[in-house]
């Protein structure tokens, strides 16, 4: 046998150990947030699709490409759809986008059309909080192309901080957008959630940028632990990195999603009486993307 197929034989088996972790992901699970055992409305257990970083129209602004087989997605596109594909087929009652949904100003209204189908399909609330990559500013893709969007989706528009409340899906988002590409602190303001009543509201904290802990970091748009913690939230919704990492002290689920391609999946959050459950899934899309999972990513899955 020659060194080359020993070689690739080698190599092919370390992929293949490799992408079987990839699918043998650990699951997280957290106790109550502090006082939700005390809470005297009904808690309904409540399961949700977290992405980010989906970066769609990086490569292109039109949304199908000709295969020889007919018109199909382009790359972010199908990577998205498998994405919703995943969760629609997990049971998720609610989809989370934590910023970089698109990848500049410059997609095209086809494109965006295409992506609100997408999420139209799916027939569940979908909140979408604008990142780095596209600020919801008057020459954004959020306000310039508004109408493309279902009534499914919810925008958070607002740099101050804003709630999105879906009372009927028992789930409430708080974040601050980027409304600019300049440096701002997206995780600084405390969220100003709405009261439970007969059912207790979930509450989810969405944030796109990095995280740096307690320490100083020259990346622009720093979390710090504190942030993390004084939100006060079931669990934060993180976006700006493209792997699933979850950050923080421990007590509050905190997590990078993992971006749609480079990460292979998204993440599936369980919310119930008795804690949350995380966990990373693939999507079926992940083993005929050459991009899908990256290696030199697959080292910070865990």
């Amino acid at each position: 046998m020659s060194k080359l197929l020993l070689v690739c034989e080698h190599e092919s088996a370390a992929w293949e150990r490799r992408w079987e972790s990839l699918h043998d992901m650990s699951t997280d699970v957290y106790p109550p947030r502090a006082g939700l055992p005390q809470a005297t409305s009904e808690v309904r257990p409540l399961r949700m699709l977290h992405t980010s970083d989906v970066h769609l129209g990086a490569y292109t602004s039109q949304p199908y490409r000709d295969e020889g087989h007919g018109e199909q997605l382009e790359p972010a596109l199908a990577a998205f759809k498998h994405v919703l594909d995943l969760g629609v087929k997990a049971g998720v009652e609610v989809v989370a986008i934590a910023g970089d949904f698109f990848d500049h100003v410059r997609v095209k209204r086809p494109y965006v059309e295409v992506a609100g189908e997408l999420m139209a399909a799916v027939a569940r609330p979908v909140v979408i909080l604008p990142g780095n990559h596209d600020p919801h500013m008057p020459e954004g893709i959020y306000q310039k192309f508004a109408d493309a969007f279902p009534s499914n989706v919810h925008i958070i528009a607002s740099a101050e901080g804003e709630l999105v409340l879906l009372e009927d899906v028992g789930v409430q988002f708080w974040g601050q957008a980027h409304e600019s590409y300049n440096d701002f602190s997206p995780a600084s303001a405390r969220p100003a959630w709405a009261h439970s009543g007969e059912q207790y509201i979930w509450r989810v904290a969405m944030a796109h940028g990095y995280y740096v802990g307690m320490g100083e970091s020259r990346y622009s748009y720093q979390i710090r632990s504190s942030e993390i913690t004084s939100m006060d939230a079931d669990y934060v919704a993180l976006g700006h990195i493209d792997v699933h990492e979850g950050v923080g002290e421990g007590g509050v689920p905190a997590y990078y999603p993992g971006a749609p391609r480079h990460s292979g999946g998204a993440t599936i959050v369980d919310f119930a009486a008795d804690g949350v459950t995380v966990r990373h899934e693939m999507h079926e899309g992940a083993a005929d993307d050459p991009q899908s999972p990256n290696p030199m990513m697959a080292a910070h899955l865990h």
